[in-house]
């Protein structure tokens, strides 16, 4: 790692509101976020964060979840009435099939 990068990383303030360790595995599997089980998921209170900071004042989000692992981003966009979508492969070999 460069001398800049390790100056610049010495230099920024952590944020701890961002490191959710105080949450339980019963705190980040409710609704549907407990199916899969790994030690390194995409939190749901991730989600949730990143909606309130980056989604404030749009009238009527859409959110396109690109990558859809579990489908954590999907299933929170739906439980705030966002509309969700996503390009997942098995969604458009169930297309094909129709």
């Amino acid at each position: 790692m460069s001398q800049t990068v390790i100056s610049l990383l010495n230099k920024t303030k952590i944020d701890y509101s961002w490191s959710f360790s105080d949450k339980t595995r019963k705190d980040t599997a409710y609704i549907t976020h407990g199916y899969h089980r790994y030690p390194a998921k995409f939190i749901p209170q991730l989600v949730e964060r990143l909606f309130d900071e980056y989604l404030i004042g749009i009238k009527e989000p859409h959110v396109n979840d690109l990558f859809m692992g579990s489908g954590t981003t999907i299933a929170c966009a739906i439980t705030r009435g966002y509309k969700a979508d996503s390009n997942h492969k098995w969604r458009q070999l169930i297309e094909k099939t129709r």
